[in-house]
């Protein structure tokens, strides 16, 4: 999947109106970089949240901003934000195994469906609740030497070590 393709995906799924995208991979600033292109192309601010730097706009060099790293705090702040936004979550899917979590993303997903905005779910492995419908995405890695493996939807990229 090249460049502009993945941009290309990514973007109609967002203008599309899915609260949740999910994309599996390892390559975390890659992604980043593909939202930030989403982010220009519609005119909708990014922002970026890991447990250990917290959340903050990912178009400015803000500094760490921990006031928001939990991921009970990150929910209930994202529920109040009003205007139409792009999130990038890193490894966030791992904090849903909590009943509390898993509800109040939920809920949040719910708002964000209604204000026409998107979280983006990224890690190596993106396990939702059932309740919780998102596109999965896989992202080849975009080395040489890396291959495919798996089938029926559920690939994954290895790479091919000599």
């Amino acid at each position: 999947m090249g460049l502009s393709t993945s941009i290309h995906e990514i973007k109609t799924l967002v203008l599309s109106s899915h609260p949740v995208i999910a994309i599996e991979t390892v390559e975390e600033e890659r992604v980043r970089s593909l939202l930030l292109s989403v982010s220009k192309q519609t005119q909708m601010p990014l922002f970026e949240w890991s447990m250990t730097r917290g959340f903050s706009r990912a178009e400015m060099s803000s500094p760490i901003n921990r006031t928001i790293a939990s991921p009970s705090t990150l929910l209930t702040h994202l529920e109040g934000l009003r205007p139409q936004i792009i999130v990038l979550l890193k490894d966030f899917s791992r904090h849903l195994d909590e009943a509390a979590h898993a509800r109040l993303f939920r809920e949040v997903a719910e708002q964000f469906a209604k204000k026409r905005s998107t979280a983006v779910l990224v890690s190596d492995t993106v396990q939702l609740p059932n309740e919780i419908e998102a596109p999965h995405r896989p992202l080849p890695l975009a080395v040489a030497g890396s291959r495919r493996v798996g089938g029926c939807g559920h690939e994954r990229t290895r790479i091919d070590r000599q």
